[in-house]
């Protein structure tokens, strides 16, 4: 998310804390909180924005990080938030979401920033930083893998569900970085090296979603590569549309209940259950289609704790699974178009950036995989969420060549 203009050469900070500091130490804490504590990751970067805050130069490059389209997009969706958790059943704690949302967007700015502020030898040194931290997190995995998730039950002190499905969904994402880290740091088979070591630790991990989105961010990092616009416009318009259309596509998966048999069902129980969820929110979404039901509307939908084939099988657990559907049912119309206009905006964006064709299809396959994850997997408003595309977005962007060859 980066201005159109010409190339914007920022003071280089000197002594004292710098940006790559700031994020070197977010990198390096990131596989241990991802795995074992994934909502500290809040605490994470709220503790690297405040790095930013005492590092020099990174407030003056704030200005120029977003093209005026992104930001009178960015701006009108967060006042329509604000009016739609006025609406909200329970308008207190709505406005207290949408006040956390808004600050996670002005410390992901911070974080774009400081990326941003940093000679050759500072993104060198962060570049170390990054591929130290993505080994780092593959051995964890593979040691958690071998021993039967050991450390994460000595942290959580006990097992839950399944304890790693975050910290998985984070490496699906980090893995751009640290593979773009470890291209610029020791070239390109290190980097090539690291993409295929953070994919084949996902495969010994649950998350299945996770695998799907380093399958769909390869696919986009390769077309990104080969025609950069095109692809990128491509992009752009497949997930508008699909942001857009997606109240309908439920209606096509008929009863998803006809896979259902208790001994043997003809598709997992999960994805007979998700499919059920989709379809209790695109009714939701018909009965109040141009407004929504209010910001975080989505845990008090009437009928939400219905159970289909079992007590856990609820037809609405906390949030839709899709982060589509749960912007439709909450801010409606208004809020559907909005987001349609972001993903196009953050995509035009980069390719308007100044970025070499190597990052610019880094940051295509780290937006591909977080928008299958939210489309599959997570709460669209829950804080772990929101702060991880900042933070990737920041270690990437940190990494990056531009196309004039500057660090």
């Amino acid at each position: 998310m980066e201005d159109a203009g010409a190339v914007y050469d920022p003071p280089r900070p000197t002594g004292g804390l710098r940006p790559w500091h700031v994020l070197a130490g977010s990198a390096v804490l990131l596989p241990p909180v991802a795995l074992f504590a994934p909502a500290g990751l809040v605490i994470l970067t709220l503790l690297a924005v405040a790095g930013m805050l005492g590092a020099r130069g990174v407030r003056l490059a704030i200005p120029r990080l977003v093209t005026r389209r992104l930001a009178a997009v960015l701006g009108a969706l967060v006042l329509w938030m604000f009016i739609a958790a006025l609406r909200a059943p329970n308008p207190g704690d709505s406005v207290s979401l949408w006040l956390s949302i808004v600050l996670i967007f002005l410390g992901g700015l911070m974080l774009l920033a400081g990326s941003r502020v940093m000679d050759a030898g500072d993104r060198r040194r962060l570049s170390t930083a990054i591929v130290a931290a993505g080994v780092f997190y593959v051995v964890l995995i593979a040691f958690e893998v071998a021993t039967g998730n050991a450390l994460t039950e000595w942290f959580q002190g006990g097992l839950y569900g399944e304890p790693l499905n975050r910290g998985a969904a984070v490496l699906a994402l980090f893995a751009w970085p640290f593979a773009l880290a470890a291209h610029r740091r020791f070239g390109a088979v290190a980097g090539l090296a690291a993409l295929v070591v953070s994919m084949a630790a996902l495969l010994f991990l649950t998350l299945e979603t996770a695998k799907l989105a380093g399958i769909i961010g390869i696919t986009a990092f390769a077309a990104v590569w080969l025609a950069p616009r095109p692809a990128l416009l491509a992009m752009a318009v497949l997930a508008a549309v699909f942001t857009l259309a997606v109240p309908l596509l439920p209606d096509f998966a008929g009863d998803p209940l006809r896979f259902y048999n208790p001994v043997a069902p003809d598709l997992p129980t999960t994805v007979i259950h998700r499919l059920l969820i989709w379809q209790f929110v695109a009714e939701r979404i018909g009965e109040a289609p141009w407004l929504g039901w209010g910001l975080d509307a989505a845990r008090s939908l009437p009928g939400g704790d219905r159970a289909f084939f079992s007590a856990q099988a609820v037809a609405l657990p906390l949030h839709p699974h899709n982060g589509a559907l749960q912007i439709w049912v909450e801010l409606g119309v208004p809020g559907a178009l909005l987001g349609a206009g972001l993903i196009a905006a953050v995509l035009t964006s980069l390719w308007r950036a100044n970025l070499s064709r190597l990052a610019t299809a880094g940051g295509a396959a780290l937006f591909s995989a977080y928008y299958i994850l939210g489309g599959l997997s997570f709460g669209v408003w829950q804080n772990w969420w929101l702060v991880l595309p900042w933070l990737m977005a920041a270690l990437l962007r940190a990494t990056a060549d531009e196309k004039n060859g500057a660090a």
